[in-house]
């Protein structure tokens, strides 16, 4: 039941997809700007296209991890979906299963994407690429891609947030460490609050 209702998310709710075009957009927007302004040297064929494709899929997948842990606690149902399933640790592990293949096979598809569209923007400037290098950042970069998903869902069920708790709260947590810390000011023996 619980996989059911999280993949349909996946196929209902807008978000996805929103993801989904705008990174495969930037993508090819970078794309379409090294064929604009055919650069020179070899390197930018294949660092162009592909370094801002590794950015926004670490961007793209930090959102999708938080947003699928945390699509409850933005719309309030999250005691429907532990009254359907009391068992936490299942709604856990099926979230983080659904994050952990979504973010593997968006990273993989759209790293895919740029690595394709790097060969094609060379070859059409008649530029000669290392194509096996290029395909060969792909699977690093999509585990990383997980991983960072799966982070960003962690953050949002410690902060029950999916905005706020992964970057208002930590920040918030720093700032007071810092304001409340002691300190020891240079030539005393006696620690001090510290006031920011």
């Amino acid at each position: 039941m619980t996989l059911a209702a999280e993949l349909a998310k996946l196929r209902t709710l807008p978000t996805p997809r929103v993801i989904l075009a705008i990174c495969f957009g930037l993508t090819l927007l970078a794309a379409v700007i090294v064929l604009a302004v055919q650069p020179s040297d070899e390197s930018v064929y294949v660092d162009v296209p592909t370094g801002p494709a590794s950015i926004v899929t670490m961007i793209g997948s930090i959102v999708f991890g938080a947003w699928l842990f945390g699509v409850e606690f933005g719309q309030g149902t999250l005691r429907r979906v532990l009254t359907t399933e009391p068992r936490r640790e299942v709604v856990l592990a099926t979230k983080a299963l659904v994050v952990a293949l979504g973010t593997a096979v968006f990273a993989a598809a759209l790293l895919s994407f740029a690595a394709v569209l790097a060969v094609a923007v060379a070859s059409a400037h008649a530029v000669e690429i290392d194509a096996a290098l290029v395909f060969n950042a792909v699977p690093s970069i999509t585990i990383q891609a997980t991983l960072v998903a799966l982070m960003a869902g962690a953050f949002t069920v410690l902060f029950r947030s999916y905005s706020g708790g992964m970057i208002a709260r930590p920040s918030r947590w720093a700032y007071s460490f810092v304001r409340t810390s002691r300190r020891t000011p240079i030539g005393s023996t006696q620690p001090t609050t510290a006031t920011v």
